[in-house]
C-alpha cells in the first residue's frame, strides 16, 4: 500500500515495516503555482499551497538555475519561521545552499586572546 504525503515524500507501508523514501522534485506544479514573497537573485522564497499532513503552509526556497533558465527548489523549510529567518539573514540562505557557498570559510582560527 502506497501513500504520497506531498510532492517531496512518499511513505510506503506494508505488513513488515515502513520506509520513507525522499523523490525528485520533477512534478513541482502538484500544488499549484507558487506565491513568490520575496526575490533576491539567485534565491526566491515562495509558499506553495498547504502541506495535506498539518494544513500549514508548504514554504520554501527556490534557487535560479542559469543553465536551465528554470526555479527549482533547494530547500523545502520545516516551517514559516525557518522561512522568515531565511528571508532576513541571506548568510543563512546560502548556508542552507547545496551548490555553492561554504559554511565556513576559513580552515584555521586564530586565537582571540594570545596571552592566555
Amino acid at each position: 500500500m502506497e501513500l504520497t504525503v506531498t510532492c517531496s515524500t512518499k511513505i510506503i507501508m506494508d505488513s513488515t515495516k515502513t520506509v520513507m523514501t525522499t523523490l525528485k522534485q520533477s512534478n513541482q506544479k502538484c500544488h499549484g503555482t507558487p506565491d513568490v514573497l520575496l526575490e533576491r537573485y539567485p534565491y526566491r522564497f515562495v509558499q506553495v499551497g498547504n502541506l495535506k499532513i498539518n494544513g500549514r503552509p508548504d514554504c520554501r526556497i527556490q534557487k535560479y538555475s542559469w543553465q536551465t533558465k528554470r526555479w527549482r527548489d533547494m530547500y523545502l523549510c520545516d516551517n514559516e519561521m525557518q522561512l522568515m529567518t531565511a528571508m532576513e539573514d541571506i548568510e543563512y540562505t546560502k548556508w542552507l545552499d547545496p551548490d555553492e557557498y561554504v559554511c565556513y570559510r576559513r580552515d584555521v582560527s586564530t586565537n582571540p586572546y594570545p596571552d592566555r
